[in-house]
């Protein structure tokens, strides 16, 4: 049985965490090595403040993921804000040695630094993103985004893309 791991995030999308969490256990229960339902777990509890959960979730994923930057990124979002720094860093700190020899998107760089409340940091990945024309800009809609929506930064940088009048 495949299960598109993005479908449950119309759940999360509309803030609808039960259904979206049933979801992506229909995902892991159904396909165990399917990477996206722990990584659609890891994120929903993340949205719900249940960060011990995301993080036991967001360290499957990151480890059937291969560290894919996307991965390690969220995770170190939720390992910041349930208040394991030290391990947000470390997550940081593979991703920024990682594009020393291959591709990362800037905004997986700019996730973590929004966990860390380190927002000049993490405005400044954006831009980077914003300048590469970075498509993992439109996450910028999503619930994770909620704590930052209202700082004026965000606010042009969402003008500057177009989103916002």
């Amino acid at each position: 049985m495949f299960l598109p791991f993005r479908m449950g995030y119309i759940y999360c999308y509309k803030y609808d965490f039960e259904n979206a969490i049933r979801y992506f256990q229909q995902i892991v229960h159904a396909e165990p090595g399917n990477v996206g339902g722990y990584h659609g777990l890891m994120d929903t509890y993340g949205m719900m403040e249940e960060y011990d959960l995301a993080i036991r979730e967001g360290e499957k994923a990151v480890k059937l993921g291969n560290y894919a930057a996307p991965f390690v990124s969220i995770l170190g979002l939720y390992s910041a804000k349930g208040g394991e720094t030290k391990r947000a860093q470390e997550l940081l700190s593979i991703l920024l040695k990682r594009m020393e020899t291959e591709y990362v998107s800037p905004f997986w760089i700019a996730v973590i630094y929004m966990g860390l409340n380190e927002y000049d940091k993490m405005f400044e990945w954006f831009e980077k993103a914003f300048n590469q024309r970075d498509g993992n800009l439109l996450y910028l809609f999503a619930p994770p985004f909620d704590s930052v929506r209202k700082e004026p930064r965000f606010i042009t940088l969402r003008k500057k893309m177009g989103l916002e009048k």
